[in-house]
C-alpha cells in the first residue's frame, strides 16, 4: 500500500470520528439549548452538502481527464 493511499483511508476515518463527535455533542447541545442545537445542524448540513458537491465535482473532474 503507498503512503497516499494510507494516508487517504486515514482522513476518511477520522472525518467519520469527528462527524460522530460532532453528533453526540449536537445531541448534547439539544438537551440544553434547542435553539442553538438546530442552528448547529442547519449549518453542519450546509458544510455537507458543499463537501458532497466537492466530491462530485472530483471525481467529473477525475473522469474527464481520463
Amino acid at each position: 500500500m503507498s503512503i497516499s493511499r494510507v494516508l487517504r483511508v486515514l482522513g476518511s476515518a477520522l472525518t467519520v470520528v469527528v462527524l460522530l463527535l460532532v453528533v453526540l455533542i449536537v445531541a448534547r447541545l439539544a438537551v440544553l439549548a434547542p435553539r442553538l442545537a438546530l442552528a448547529t445542524v442547519f449549518i453542519l448540513v450546509i458544510v455537507s452538502i458543499i463537501m458532497f458537491l466537492s466530491l462530485v465535482f472530483r471525481v467529473i473532474r477525475g473522469i474527464l481527464r481520463k
